[in-house]
C-alpha cells in the first residue's frame, strides 16, 4: 500500500523544508549565506544529532525504506537540476569570455594542489583503517579527487544569496567553478575506472571531446531551434506555463545528453540555461518563476538532504577527528592557495583573486544527493 509511504514523504518533505527554512533564515540574520542553514537542517535532523539524541524519533522521520529513500533523491535531483539551470539563465557570457584565462587558470590550480595533498594524506593513514593494504592507491586517490572538487550547486547557491551572481568577480568564481566540477567528474570517472576493471581511455576521451562537441552544437545550431521551438509555442498557444514546460524539457534532454556522453547530468542543464539566457521567450517573470520554485522548495531538499548523510559521531574518536581536521585543513589551504596563485596568474587584483579563492572553496556530493546508500 502506497498511504504509509506517502504519509512518510510528506512529514520529510516538511520536516526538511521548515527545518531548511528556519535556519536558512537564522543563518542570514548572522550574516551568513542561508545555504548553510539549509545543510544544517540535514545534519540536525539526521544520524549526526536527532540520531544521537533520539534513534527511535529519527528512525520514525526517516524510516529506512527504499522507495522513500528513491524518492526524495529524485526530488533532490530535480532541485539540483534546477539550481544549476538558473545559474545558467544567470550568467553572462560576454563577461566570462573575458575572464576565461584568470577563471581557467584558477580552476586548474585549484584542482593541482589539493589533489596532491589529498594524494599525499592518503599515504599516511594508520593500516588499520585501511580494508587491505593493496587499497592504499584507491584510497589517496578518492581523497585526492574529493579535496580538488568545487561543488558548482553550492558555489552558485552561495553567490545567489549574497547577491553576487551579477558582478564581475561572482561570474568569475562562477566560471572557475564550472571548469573546476567538469574537470572534477573526468577526474573521479577515470579514478573509478582504474579500479573497476574497465578501459580508461575509451570513456574519457568521450567525454572530453563528446561533450566539447555537444556545447559547440549546443551554442550554434542548437540555440537557434531552441529559439525558435520557444517563440513557435510562444506565439501560437500563449500560455507562460506550456513555455515553461518546454524549457523545462529542453533542459531534461541536455541533462540527458551530458549525462550519456559521461560528464554529469548537472553540466548539461547549466549549458542549457546559458544557451537560453538571450532568448526573447525567456523573460524575467519566466525567470523569476523558476526561481521561487527552485529556491523555496526544491533547493532546500537538496541540501538538507545532503546534510542527512553526515555521520559525525565517527568523530568522537580522537585519531578520526585528527584526521577530519587534517582533511578540513588541506582541503581548505590548497584549494585557496592554488586559486590565488591561478588568479594572480591570470591577472586578478590580490582581493579579487583572494575573493576567488574562499569562493571556490565549497564542497559537496552532486552524484546522491538523497540518504542512499554508497
Amino acid at each position: 500500500m502506497l498511504e504509509p509511504v506517502v504519509v512518510h514523504l510528506v512529514v520529510e518533505l516538511v520536516a526538511l523544508i521548515v527545518t531548511g527554512h528556519v535556519l536558512g533564515e537564522l543563518a542570514r540574520r548572522f550574516s551568513q549565506p542561508p545555504v548553510l542553514g539549509q545543510l544544517l537542517a540535514g545534519i540536525l535532523l539526521g544520524p549526526s544529532i536527532l540520531g544521537q539524541a533520539s534513534p527511535t524519533l529519527e528512525t520514525a522521520l526517516f524510516p529506512p525504506i527504499d522507495v522513500l529513500n528513491t524518492v526524495l533523491e529524485g526530488m533532490a535531483w530535480l532541485g539540483v537540476v534546477f539550481l544549476l539551470t538558473l545559474t545558467g539563465l544567470e550568467t553572462d557570457t560576454e563577461l566570462i569570455k573575458r575572464q576565461w584565462h584568470s577563471a581557467f587558470a584558477a580552476s586548474v590550480l585549484g584542482i593541482a594542489l589539493p589533489f596532491a595533498s589529498g594524494l599525499g594524506l592518503g599515504y599516511v593513514v594508520p593500516n588499520d583503517w585501511l580494508v587491505s593494504p593493496q587499497s592504499r592507491l584507491a584510497l589517496s586517490l578518492f581523497l585526492a579527487t574529493a579535496l580538488s572538487i568545487s561543488a558548482l550547486p553550492v558555489v552558485a547557491r552561495i553567490l545567489m544569496d549574497m547577491n553576487l551572481m551579477r558582478r564581475n568577480i561572482g561570474q568569475t568564481i562562477l566560471a572557475a567553478a564550472l571548469v573546476n566540477d567538469t574537470l572534477g567528474w573526468l577526474i573521479l570517472g577515470f579514478v573509478a575506472s582504474l579500479f573497476d576493471g574497465q578501459s580508461q581511455g575509451g570513456p574519457l576521451l568521450r567525454a572530453v571531446f563528446g561533450t566539447g562537441l555537444y556545447a559547440l552544437l549546443l551554442f550554434t545550431v542548437g540555440r537557434r531551434l531552441a529559439f525558435a521551438w520557444l517563440r513557435w509555442i510562444h506565439e501560437r498557444l500563449r500560455h507562460e506555463e506550456v513555455l515553461l514546460a518546454a524549457i523545462f524539457v529542453l533542459v531534461f534532454i541536455s541533462a540527458g545528453i551530458a549525462q550519456a556522453l559521461g560528464t554529469h547530468a548537472l553540466l548539461g542543464a547549466f549549458l542549457m540555461g546559458m544557451a537560453l539566457r538571450q532568448s526573447l521567450e525567456v523573460s524575467h517573470l519566466i525567470i523569476d518563476r523558476i526561481e521561487g520554485f527552485t529556491l523555496s522548495f526544491l533547493a532546500p531538499i537538496f541540501f538538507a538532504a545532503a546534510g542527512l548523510r553526515v555521520v559525525a559521531p565517527h568523530l568522537a574518536d580522537g585519531a578520526h577527528l585528527a584526521f577530519f581536521v587534517s582533511l578540513v585543513v588541506l582541503a581548505c589551504v590548497g584549494k585557496i592557495v592554488g586559486c590565488y596563485i591561478g588568479g594572480r596568474y591570470g591577472r586578478l587584483p590580490h582581493w579579487e583573486a583572494l575573493a576567488l579563492g574562499f569562493g571556490m572553496n565549497a564542497r559537496g556530493a552532486t552524484s546522491c544527493a538523497g540518504r542512499c546508500s554508497t
